[in-house]
């Protein structure tokens, strides 16, 4: 059972099974990604933060004969859309991490290189520019290519003037539809990769403690 509560326009969850402090900062949780209101992070005094939100689109996911149903389920899960929010309060790191399966229980770390990184390089990654996969053609002309099936980052920065980024990550192959990413070099160069390759490396290594919120 859950009982919810608003704060100034966040959203926030107390977990019975938790015992969160809905009134504690460091216990910052939400429904999903879009009941996150960035300006109630700020007014709850949180203003060093940044969200990140990893999805991909496919044709599904094809799984052996013999799985059991909870395996099929692991494996969805696994690959379902998820957010990670960090950030810093009263001098502590803490990850929040969402998605459609599980409850997470905030996590305390006390060194991230991923608050690091965007501490350091606020300006460079506001000022970044990915460009999209694109060849050159023969006739000297520059089309941009992209593919059905790609997986994307849609990453919220708190620091500085906010700044919202979109990112495919096709756009940072060497080798595209009909050809030669032109711009794969420059892609690779940005501070945003940089930063993707941290928080995927860091999130990876992470451990939450969750209980099960899907539905038998």
């Amino acid at each position: 059972m859950k009982k919810i509560f608003i704060l100034g326009q966040l959203l926030f969850v107390q977990t019975i099974l938790l015992g969160q402090d809905i009134n504690n900062p460091s216990h910052l949780d939400s429904l999903g990604i879009f009941n996150v209101k960035i300006n109630s992070l700020i007014k709850s005094g949180v203003d060093t933060f940044f969200i990140y939100h990893a999805y991909c689109y496919s044709d599904g996911y094809s799984f052996p004969d013999n799985y059991s149903q909870e395996q099929i389920r692991e494996g969805e899960c696994n690959n379902s859309p998820t957010t990670y929010i960090f950030y810093r309060h009263t001098s502590k790191n803490y990850v929040i991490k969402i998605n459609d399966c599980f409850k997470y229980a905030p996590v305390e770390i006390i060194k991230s290189k991923s608050l690091s990184f965007f501490i350091s390089h606020s300006k460079e990654l506001i000022n970044d520019t990915v460009k999209d996969a694109s060849v050159l053609n023969k006739d000297g002309t520059i089309s941009g290519v992209g593919t059905d099936h790609s997986c994307y980052r849609n990453i919220y920065f708190s620091i500085d003037r906010n700044k919202y980024f979109n990112l495919d990550l096709y756009d940072f192959q060497k080798n595209v539809y009909t050809g030669k990413n032109i711009y794969y070099s420059h892609n690779r160069r940005t501070h945003i990769k940089k930063f993707i390759d941290i928080v995927t490396k860091e999130t990876e290594t992470l451990k939450f403690s969750h209980r099960d919120t899907r539905q038998n």
